[in-house]
């Protein structure tokens, strides 16, 4: 099984430069330390750069636009701890939450009356499922 740095690596790996560029320089306060070291490594193998500051402005505007017109979910406290995707480091998640199918609920060992809860990662769509 693959550790979350491998999973977040691969990630990034298979992003584009663009995607690359915006996380270093445009939103870094939105990943984790480890995130941020990952892509960071990422970058230099490719011989990205800093952009000129024009450029950056441009970027930061067309998110700023990005951002009002979409869902970008909010933090969540677990266990007094602040959240962060398994996947992508990201942290800011959508919820959910509904009753379990009851074959879903024998499985897991659950009560098919208590429901379950997630939260869905808004930047790569990874589910963390709570019950």
């Amino acid at each position: 099984m693959a550790s979350d740095q491998e999973i977040i690596r691969e990630l990034w790996e298979r992003s584009s430069n663009e995607e690359i560029v915006q996380a270093l320089f445009i939103c870094p306060e939105e990943y984790s330390p480890e995130a941020l070291e990952i892509l960071t490594g990422v970058a230099q193998r490719r011989g990205l750069e800093r952009p000129e500051a024009a450029l950056l402005d441009r970027l930061r505007a067309e998110r700023q636009v990005a951002e009002a017109a979409s869902d970008r979910g909010k933090p969540l406290v677990v266990c007094d701890k602040s959240l962060v995707c398994h996947a992508c480091g990201h942290d800011r998640f959508r919820q959910r939450s509904g009753l379990p199918e009851s074959a879903l609920a024998g499985l897991l060992g659950l009560e098919s009356d208590r429901p379950l809860r997630c939260a869905i990662c808004t930047r790569c769509g990874y589910v963390h499922w709570f019950a």
